[in-house]
C-alpha cells in the first residue's frame, strides 16, 4: 500500500513555494518523487528550495512570479509544464493575509486579498485545465484555511470560503478530465504569515486554547496531507476540504 502515496515521475507546480506550507509541500513533493516548479517572488528563496528538491534527485524549475498578475500566472503554468514535459499536480498556495477589521480595511487591502487568494488560483486552474486533461489528468490542490469555516472580521476567512466553493464546483466540472480539485484547510502554522499571532500571547493563547490539539502545526504537517492528497491512494477524494487543524474547527 505504502507505494500508492508516491510521486514518482509526477510533476508538480507550488504557488508560494519560497517559504512556510509552499516550502514544506515543494520538498515533501520531491522526497516522494515528483520534479516540481517553484513559484514566487523571491528568487534567491526559490533557489534554496531549488537545492533541496535537487536533493532529492528530481527535478526544480524556478519561476518568478507575482500572483496578482494574471497574464504572469498564465505564463508560469505554461513555462513549468514546457520545462517539466507535463503537468500533473497544480497546488494554489500563494495567500496574503491582512489584520484589518472590517471597520479598518482599504479598498485596495480588501482587492489584494481578493486578488491573491482567490483570482490567482482560479486562473492558475484554468491554464492548467487543458494541459492535465491532454496528459489524462491531473490533480488540483488549494490551500484554504480554517479561517473558511470559522469566519474572521476581515476579509480572509471569506476569500478562503469563496476558493473552497470553486474549489467543489471545479471538480464536479472537471471530473470527465479526470481532473480532481480538493483543498486543505489549515488552522494555525508556524510560518512568517503567523508571527505577529505568534508573538502575542493576548491573540495566540485562545488560538491553542480552542485547538483540541493544544498547539500549532508545522508546515510539513500540511505538506504531509497534500503528499496524500496528491498521490494515487487519494483518487476517491474529490471535491473535499482536508482539515488540518489540530480539531480547531470541531466545536472546541
Amino acid at each position: 500500500m505504502i507505494d500508492g502515496f508516491r510521486l514518482d515521475g509526477r510533476r508538480a507546480l507550488v504557488t508560494g513555494a519560497s517559504r512556510g506550507i509552499g516550502r514544506s509541500i515543494a520538498e515533501a513533493f520531491a522526497e516522494a518523487g515528483a520534479d516540481v516548479a517553484l513559484a514566487a517572488r523571491t528568487v534567491p528563496d526559490l533557489e534554496m528550495v531549488a537545492e533541496a528538491v535537487e536533493a532529492h534527485g528530481c527535478r526544480a524549475v524556478v519561476l518568478p512570479l507575482d500572483v496578482r498578475d494574471v497574464a504572469s500566472v498564465e505564463k508560469a503554468v505554461a513555462k513549468a509544464t514546457e520545462a517539466l514535459g507535463g503537468l500533473d499536480i497544480l497546488v494554489n498556495n500563494a495567500g496574503v493575509y491582512f489584520h484589518a477589521t472590517v471597520a479598518e480595511l482599504t479598498p485596495e487591502e480588501f482587492q489584494l486579498v481578493i486578488d491573491v487568494n482567490l483570482r490567482a488560483a482560479v486562473f492558475a486552474m484554468q491554464a492548467a485545465r487543458p494541459l492535465m486533461r491532454d496528459s489524462g489528468g491531473g490533480v488540483v490542490i488549494n490551500i484554504s484555511s480554517v479561517a473558511a469555516e470559522k469566519g474572521t472580521p476581515n476579509v480572509y476567512g471569506a476569500s478562503k470560503a469563496a476558493l473552497e466553493s470553486f474549489t467543489r464546483g471545479a471538480d464536479r466540472d472537471w471530473a470527465l478530465d479526470n481532473i480532481r480539485c480538493v483543498a486543505i484547510a489549515p488552522g494555525m502554522i508556524d510560518t512568517d504569515m503567523e508571527a505577529e499571532v505568534m508573538a502575542d500571547p493576548a491573540r495566540i493563547d485562545p488560538v491553542i486554547a480552542s485547538t483540541a490539539r493544544r498547539r500549532v502545526a508545522q508546515p510539513g504537517e500540511v505538506a504531509a496531507a497534500a503528499v496524500y492528497l496528491a498521490s494515487q491512494s487519494a483518487d476517491f477524494v474529490s471535491g473535499a476540504v482536508l482539515n488540518v487543524d489540530g480539531g480547531r474547527s470541531a466545536n472546541y
